[in-house]
């Protein structure tokens, strides 16, 4: 806060008075007018009777437009008639005046001045004679998070004058990112038959003429698993007031990934989802992990920054594989007695 005083000189007034004197033994009438310069200054009274062996003085007063930087000049004429032995006559008695030893009338020579958020309940006096003047201090505003908020602060003048700051406060909220991954892969089984009977040579019934022959048939299955896929989507939530452009990445050990939207601009106050797929080299055994990069640059009042959500998937087989059979209704690797 800077307090600057400014002078503001007026009213500026030539005042006194005129005397006449009569040292003779019969009374005059004086007529007495009054001037500075080109304004006319009303006596009072213009017209005074002096008396014998006597004296007699009048007012006047000269009001000026402007206060003078230097000396001034007031003249008087003072003038009256042939009376018995007194002839008439007149004088123009003056008078000079320094403003430059005028001590004004001062009005507010002192200010104070009070802030509601302030520290101190006022600040002050201040004296014009000192010139500027400054007083700082400190204010905290909360800002808002996700936007920007205007804080005016106003300082008032004990003689009534006012100025105000307004300062912007930004405050900026967090990214956020998520990531969903869904796991997915192909089995294909293929099979052998493997199929023995009695290596020893038969004797049928003589009666019937039937023999029993013991067969075994055993089916092996073998799997095939191919096509494994990671898919999702990076979901990035903005909750400013100002959008941003996002740069995305995503990375899988042992796949291939592409992103698969093509809109990287974040929304003010909105979110932003993008889609992906992974195509890894092998079916992993167990849960595999997949994870995001998400760059924006400093926009606005929200600062530069990164994410890297992350997501886990265990695949999961498209086909049913714990129902196989083969054309028999034999479950795989099941042996075949016969």
């Amino acid at each position: 806060m800077t307090v600057t005083p400014s002078k503001t000189d007026s009213g500026a007034v030539v005042s006194g008075s005129v005397t006449v004197t009569n040292p003779n033994d019969v009374a005059i009438t004086a007529t007495v007018t009054d001037a500075l310069g080109e304004v006319t200054c009303p006596v009072s009274p213009g017209t005074v009777e002096v008396p014998a062996n006597g004296s007699a003085t009048v007012s006047y007063t000269c009001a000026l437009a402007s206060v003078p930087t230097g000396t001034v000049t007031n003249t008087a004429s003072v003038s009256w008639p042939a009376v018995a032995y007194v002839p008439a006559g007149s004088l123009a008695p003056s008078a000079v005046v320094d403003f430059g030893a005028v001590t004004p009338t001062e009005t507010d020579s002192s200010v104070t001045f009070t802030d509601p958020n302030a520290p101190a309940a006022s600040y002050g006096p201040f004296a014009a004679a000192d010139g500027v003047q400054s007083v700082s201090y400190d204010h905290t505003w909360t800002g808002t998070a996700g936007t920007c908020v205007d804080f005016t602060n106003t300082a008032t003048l004990s003689t009534g004058g006012s100025d105000d700051a307004t300062v912007q406060v930004c405050r900026a909220a967090a990214i956020s990112a998520t990531k969903s991954a869904t796991g997915a892969y192909a089995r294909d089984w293929t099979y052998t038959v493997d199929k023995t009977g009695p290596a020893d040579r038969l004797y049928a019934d003589p009666v019937t003429g039937d023999v029993t022959a013991d067969y075994t048939v055993v089916l092996t299955p073998t799997k095939h698993d191919t096509g494994a896929t990671v898919t999702g989507s990076i979901t990035v939530t903005n909750p400013n007031d100002v959008a941003l452009t996002v740069t995305v990445s995503d990375v899988m050990a042992g796949a291939t990934c592409q992103l698969t939207s093509a809109d990287r601009t974040l929304p003010a106050n909105g979110s932003l989802t993008i889609t992906y797929s992974c195509a890894l080299d092998a079916v992993p055994t167990g849960s595999v992990t997949n994870t995001a990069t998400v760059s924006w640059p400093a926009t606005g009042f929200v600062a530069a920054g990164t994410l890297s959500p992350a997501a886990s998937s265990r695949l999961r087989c498209g086909l049913a594989v714990g129902d196989q059979r083969d054309d028999h209704g034999n479950r795989p690797g099941r042996r075949v007695d016969r």
